[in-house]
């Protein structure tokens, strides 16, 4: 099936082509996804960072506005007033704790959180409002009261106490010469913040501080955790969101990485993000981590989808190619074809049309020239069959007349080989009465010589030699008729009959001279009659005569050899002759037939040609 279809064949490669755009396409869009959700998931941690900035500084200030809320007020100048006038601490703390605890129920309302509010001597507790505590030296790790109080300045930020890792606002606290005799500090523990920073499960907080500052921290606002799968060396952990921080994964080389390029880490599905904690004096004191969790659940979801748009996009591709294939591609092939099966009677008028400028219209171009130069091919065969079978049929009936004319000749020059047989013998006759006539003239001069008196049987003998020149004028006569016959056969064979035609003259010629002589030998058998009755005297001239006789029979003897010789010749060129006529009748009778097969050859062409021509 998909062997006979052009269009399956270009559509395969095509949608092969399509896939694998799309399965890179959707690799890249896959890629593109997940850097897209790497960037928003940086984006959003930068934000979260940015709003943990920005509610940490909100805190500070928060803590500084109470703080210096709390600075400001009699009982605060009259407990100090009187601690340095009593040194009486417990009496003086007792002063702001009585006027503090109506005004803490009046923040608690407003804040909806308990306000933790630190009085403080020179490097000493004074007073806390959430226990009963006070008097304790701070001068080993409070440097900020010590920084407030030398600088008679206010102060915010985050630092270690016993109460763990807190936000601070520090306000001095002056006599009435302005004279810094202690400060008032607001804090909030960073471990409550952690906890309520959280918005959703994908995020946790954890904060750091260093091991030696940890132990300042007193039991009761410390998380107690195991910090055993810690792989840090001087740092352990202060507070954490919940327990699904992966602590396990905090290195010391990842922690100088995220505080030194101040930028998302991602460790398999998490991303976090490294910022210092600073403390008031700019120190940095710890670090806090953001972790966000990447769940595979959308991951999977965006490849669901992704899967799910790539199989709709190569199954919308699979039916625009193979229908734009169909009808771009095969359907126009198809076309042609259709025309070339329907129409090929009317090859005259058979044009495809075409208003396509691509390849297919090249295509119908071509079509239309080679069905042009086709119809010139097939009218030019028609042309030459029509030449050929008038030519095959003079070409048969001139083979037939001249393997008629051949077998004719054949017949004639059989006649002649016949006729020329019976003049050889004839003349092997008159060679053989030639010598018995010389023998005899030779006798009859002996004879002559001896006797006159047989003048008579010499007369006699002259008769006879008289009879025998008449057969000899006879046979002259015939051979020359015959040279003439020869002679005529010869012009009709043309080039053939030349040389046969010189032997004819030259037999016409002995003839002649046969003839004559033996009109002469008549003559003096005549004379030597007439002499032999007139006079015997006359003999010796009569011997003479004879002997002249005898030496003309021997000179008729040698040309009836030579005439017996031609005639020999001429037989053996007349059997070579028919020879050569019988190998032309055989050829012009193949020719004939040749010419017969080649009629019927151009008649089945004729018949082929019918298929292309037209219906009209």
């Amino acid at each position: 099936m998909i062997k006979k279809h052009l269009w399956i064949k270009i559509s395969i490669p095509i949608l092969v082509a399509i896939a694998l755009i799309i399965a890179v396409f959707l690799v890249f869009l896959n890629l593109a996804v997940a850097k897209s959700q790497k960037i928003l998931i940086e984006n959003r941690i930068e934000k979260e960072i940015s709003a943990l900035n920005y509610r940490l500084h909100d805190i500070q200030q928060k803590a500084l506005i109470i703080a210096s809320y709390h600075s400001d007020g009699k009982f605060v100048r009259q407990a100090y007033t009187n601690f340095y006038k009593t040194n009486n601490l417990e009496e003086s703390a007792l002063i702001i704790k009585d006027r503090f605890t109506a005004k803490k129920e009046l923040l608690k309302s407003h804040t909806s959180q308990e306000i933790r509010i630190h009085y403080h001597l020179p490097v000493r507790s004074f007073y806390r409002s959430w226990t009963e505590r006070r008097g304790d030296d701070l001068s080993a790790f409070r440097h900020s009261i010590k920084q407030v109080i030398s600088t008679n300045k206010p102060a915010t930020g985050i630092e270690i106490g016993r109460s763990g890792l807190v936000i601070r606002g520090i306000v001095p606290i002056t006599n009435k010469a302005k004279e810094c005799v202690g400060s008032v500090e607001c804090f909030f523990s960073i471990d409550k913040l952690t906890a309520n920073l959280k918005r959703s499960e994908k995020e946790e907080y954890a904060i750091f501080v260093p091991k030696d500052k940890a132990e300042i921290a007193s039991n009761e606002y410390s998380l107690n955790l195991k910090s055993d799968n810690i792989a840090l060396d001087n740092f352990t952990v202060s507070s954490l969101s919940s327990t699904n921080f992966r602590t396990n994964l905090i290195t010391t080389n990842f922690v100088k990485k995220g505080l030194a390029e101040q930028k998302t880490i991602w460790l398999g599905a998490y991303a976090f993000a490294v910022r210092p904690i600073l403390d008031i004096s700019k120190n940095q004191i710890g670090f806090y981590v953001y972790q966000y969790k990447v769940e595979q659940k959308t991951t999977n979801q965006i490849m669901v989808v992704m899967v799910f748009v790539g199989f709709i996009l190569f199954i919308s591709s699979l039916f625009v190619v193979m229908l734009l294939t169909k009808r771009i591609v095969s359907k126009p092939i198809l076309n042609v074809v259709l025309a070339l099966k329907n129409d090929a009677k009317n090859m005259d008028t058979l044009d495809i049309k075409s208003n396509r400028e691509d390849e297919i219209g090249q295509l119908y171009d071509v079509t239309n020239d080679t069905l042009d130069r086709f119809k010139k091919i097939i009218h030019n065969i028609q042309e030459t069959i029509l030449s050929v079978s008038q030519i095959s049929g003079h070409l048969s009936a001139a083979s037939s007349a001249l393997s008629q004319s051949t077998n004719e000749q054949a017949s004639t020059t059989e006649e002649i080989s016949t006729a020329m047989e019976q003049m050889l013998a004839t003349v092997s006759s008159n060679v053989e009465n030639a010598d018995t006539t010389g023998s005899i003239s030779a006798k009859s001069v002996t004879k002559t010589a001896l006797t006159k008196d047989l003048i008579s049987e010499a007369l006699q003998a002259a008769s006879k030699i008289s009879a025998k020149t008449s057969i000899i004028s006879e046979i002259a006569a015939k051979t020359d008729i015959l040279s003439i016959n020869a002679a005529i056969e010869a012009a009709r064979a043309g080039q053939s009959g030349k040389g046969f035609s010189v032997v004819a003259t030259e037999i016409r010629k002995l003839a002649d001279k046969s003839q004559k002589a033996s009109l002469e030998i008549d003559e003096l058998s005549e004379s030597g009659k007439k002499l032999s009755q007139l006079t015997s005297e006359q003999v010796e001239e009569l011997i003479l005569e004879i002997t002249k006789s005898v030496e003309m029979v021997q000179q008729i003897v040698v040309s009836s050899k030579e005439q017996q010789n031609g005639i020999d010749s001429i037989n053996h060129a007349i059997v070579q002759l028919a020879e050569t006529v019988n190998s032309n009748s055989t050829t012009s009778e193949e020719m004939a037939a040749s010419a017969t097969d080649l009629w019927e050859q151009v008649e089945q062409l004729k018949k082929m040609m019918l298929l292309f021509e037209s219906e009209n």
